[in-house]
């Protein structure tokens, strides 16, 4: 059948050629000279069988006159592989260093000296075993886990702190008032305190659904309803606040400390549904009916304020279980 080419016994004495992309034997596959005039005529050129690479049996440039060494096709992989892993270690450190250099530039931008002890809490992101077996090199796995009080006072913008995405504990402590919307990121976040003598809006914190422990100090702070969603909180301080309204807390069932000293509230009972708060502080209040506190049985530790009389204390005493200590200021009756 004309235009398909098959091995003869003259292409058995023709010298080996290889494919260049596999390296196939092409020995008894180059056409004759009469089916490369048949190939040219259809314009189809001849391929390997193996990998189908087409090649021109009269252009040396397509096909190989001798195989690879074995040598040659290992120490090109050994070369691709050393120089993939090279890339990987390169591209890993180079990611490192990016996050330590932010991370200090943003510290530079709050006023912050990175250096001084004290100022900066520093963890590294792995393991402190990894971290000291790469001696000086492993600064780049440092990062900022806190912010420690008094060392940082906010400035008048606070953006700078959203680029210290691994912070876990930061106080703030505000003057003027300050706005929370560059914590909205902080998603590590574990442990916040924020004093404010100003205005405060605690809206962004909704975001901060990791945080434990949380601490508000100023008596422009009203407005609790954006704490709802914390549901992870184990200790809230909300000491000298504007706050009168409790009921945003009554879902935060893992609560085990809740301190409202200075907090102008008269309704306790959205609290009655923290079941496993274990210490309750009252003081400086405007609680006038204690009675429901009764309900709480898992509290070991309560503080009442002036506005509860001695005989209502003694009757929640008799109520509550004997292991809980209640308080009470000694200087008023």
């Amino acid at each position: 059948m004309s235009g398909v080419s098959h091995p003869d016994s003259s292409a058995s004495s023709a010298p080996a050629r290889f494919c260049k992309q596999c390296s196939y034997n092409l020995r008894g596959h180059f056409p004759t000279p009469a089916s490369v005039l048949s190939t040219q005529s259809s314009s189809l050129p001849p391929r390997c069988p193996e990998c189908g690479r087409a090649f021109d049996p009269g252009d040396p440039r397509t096909y190989r006159k001798r195989p690879p060494r074995r040598w040659v096709k290992h120490a090109k992989r050994a070369t691709l592989a050393l120089l993939a892993l090279f890339l990987i270690l390169a591209g890993t450190w180079g990611w490192f260093y990016w996050g330590w250099h932010d991370e200090r530039q943003a510290l530079l931008a709050l006023k912050v000296d990175p250096n001084k002890p004290g100022l900066v809490g520093y963890t590294p992101l792995v393991s402190p075993a990894l971290r000291s077996r790469l001696g000086s090199a492993g600064f780049v796995l440092d990062r900022v886990r806190s912010l420690p009080f008094p060392a940082f006072t906010a400035p008048a913008d606070l953006a700078p702190v959203a680029r210290l995405t691994q912070l876990q504990t930061l106080t703030i402590t505000w003057a003027k008032p300050g706005d929370l919307g560059p914590l909205t990121g902080l998603t590590n976040l574990h442990e916040l305190t924020v004093v404010s003598a100003g205005r405060l809006d605690l809206a962004p914190l909704h975001h901060l659904t990791r945080l434990e422990s949380l601490s508000l100090y100023g008596p422009e702070i009203r407005d609790l309803s954006p704490l709802a969603g914390l549901g992870q909180l184990q200790v809230l301080i909300v000491e000298n606040t504007g706050a009168t309204d409790l009921r945003p807390l009554a879902g935060l069932t893992n609560l085990r400390t809740l301190r409202l000293e200075g907090t102008p509230v008269r309704d306790i009972t959205p609290l009655l549904a923290l079941a496993r708060l274990q210490e309750l502080d009252l003081y400086g209040t405007q609680l006038s009916d204690p009675a429901p506190l009764a309900k709480l049985t898992g509290l070991r530790r309560l503080m009442l304020p002036r506005t509860v009389t001695l005989d209502q204390a003694d009757a929640l005493r008799k109520a509550m279980p004997p292991d809980c200590t209640i308080t009470r200021p000694r200087f008023i009756e």
